[in-house]
């Protein structure tokens, strides 16, 4: 559902990493295609390897359109989850693409950034350190590897190196997809994670009014940027400021997915937080409640955001004196051992 979040709740993400470019075997994989029809695994990939042995014999091993069968058979192994084999088929892919299109060229530089998705951190750093050091690098590349680049920063626990790659991609996402775009959108989103506070609301501020102007004011994606700068607000003590932005997000969440969607529970665990900081014990609980409700039926009482949400109901309850109802949720969400 979501891209973690500082502290105890999920941050919403408005739309999925690596947006679509234009080289076509990045935009529409033939294998997400055939997936579609979900067949018997093993009959896909044996049409997907047979695909890459026809075209082989019909037009060499090096040419184009070889490379472009071994690329969705690697699309369709990713899909499946066997990295390795995909990587050996993208890493087919990438070098007849240099071999007859440079090693600068756009096919092979996004040929590069395919292959760093099935790569180790490492190795995967190094493919798109090359990408955007590529004199012939365009925009709509640029916004994938640095986007990439951020998110392995990100993940090896570099908050300020992920700034800085991000940084970097928001200008071309501006140039290549629009000021107002997901694509724009997106880095906003993902740079309010690893900055300051004060960034952080100027940052999901800018992304509001920009989904606002594209997507108009009552959009799930809207309320998504919503939320995400209600969350802002929270962590900077603005917390009338933090309710009113939940509140809002809230309303549309319920008209646009449904009442019991967990982008409901999202927006009525930070609106509930917001109202507890507030010396408001009962509105906050009627919240806290309802994100529960809402996260234990979609995802299980297992669930850590489940869990969290069950630790601060029974929080509040003891704040408030009411310890029988918090031993018997305690009982009921029991601390994890992990």
């Amino acid at each position: 559902m979501s891209v973690v979040c500082p502290r105890v709740r999920r941050t919403l993400p408005p739309h999925p990493r690596f947006p679509p470019i234009a080289n076509a075997f990045l935009l529409i994989p033939l294998a997400s295609l055939a997936l579609a029809f979900q067949p018997d695994p093993a009959i896909l990939r044996n049409i997907y390897t047979d695909a890459l042995q026809r075209t082989e014999r019909d037009y060499g091993a090096n040419h184009p359109r070889t490379a472009a069968a071994a690329r969705d058979l690697g699309f369709y192994l990713k899909e499946k989850g066997d990295l390795k084999s995909a990587r050996t088929a993208f890493l087919r892919a990438s070098r007849i693409d240099e071999t007859n299109s440079g090693v600068g060229s756009g096919v092979a530089l996004a040929d590069s950034i395919v292959l760093a998705s099935v790569s180790s951190p490492v190795d995967a750093e190094t493919l798109l350190r090359r990408v955007i050091a590529a004199p012939s690098l365009n925009s709509q590349l640029a916004v994938l590897a640095f986007s990439a680049l951020g998110d392995l920063r990100r993940a090896a626990g570099d908050r300020a190196g992920a700034a800085a790659y991000w940084r970097q991609a928001l200008p071309h996402a501006e140039s290549a997809f629009g000021p107002d775009s997901a694509e724009a959108r997106n880095l906003l989103n993902s740079l309010s994670q690893v900055v300051t506070v004060k960034e952080s609301i100027e940052l999901m501020d800018r992304a509001t009014l920009s989904a606002r102007r594209s997507l108009g004011a009552e959009h799930p994606e809207t309320a998504t940027c919503e939320v995400n700068l209600a969350q802002a607000l929270l962590r900077a003590g603005r917390l009338a400021d933090a309710a009113a932005q939940a509140r809002q997000g809230l309303a549309i969440f319920e008209a646009a997915l449904g009442a019991q969607h967990p982008r409901v529970a999202t927006a009525a665990d930070i609106l509930g937080e917001a109202l507890r900081k507030q010396g408001k014990p009962k509105e906050a609980e009627s919240y806290y409640r309802r994100a529960l409700e809402i996260d234990r039926a979609a995802f299980g009482a297992a669930d850590p955001q489940t869990r969290r949400e069950a630790a601060a109901l029974t929080s509040l309850l003891r704040a408030s004196g009411r310890m029988r109802e918090a031993q018997q949720l305690s009982r009921e969400f029991p601390p994890s051992s992990k």
